[in-house]
């Protein structure tokens, strides 16, 4: 497949999410850039709740791709080894780490201060 096949696919995939929060997606919101399409999904989808976005952030980058909970900094080096360091995703990710760190810790803060409920208590 060409790059140019892999963005209109990659762009493609957003138009035609069950949801509405297209731009939530981590993965393609970090390689947007990468992949020259930023100015396109900018254009097409509304931009989600901040909230939303660190949230779906903190889920996916705080656990594995087999379910079991990582530390943020063990789920980027995970990534990293599985793509390798020119890999667009892995080039993706390093640009968008202090993005991806600040979400994480956001989201661990609004837990540890009962802002929201994690889970566990039934709240």
């Amino acid at each position: 497949m060409c790059p140019l096949q892999a963005q209109v696919l990659a762009l493609g995939g957003l138009r035609f999410r069950p949801d509405s929060s297209a731009k939530t997606s981590q993965e393609f919101h970090c390689e947007a850039p990468e992949r020259g399409l930023l100015d396109a999904l900018n254009e097409e989808f509304d931009q989600e709740r901040p909230e939303l976005v660190e949230a779906l952030t903190y889920c996916d980058m705080t656990t594995s791709p087999g379910g079991t909970p990582l530390d943020v900094d063990d789920r980027l080096a995970e990534i990293h080894s599985r793509y390798g360091p020119e890999h667009l995703v892995s080039r993706s990710i390093s640009n968008a780490t202090p993005c991806i760190s600040s979400a994480v810790r956001a989201v661990q803060a609004a837990l540890a201060d009962g802002a929201l409920p994690d889970g566990r208590d039934g709240r």
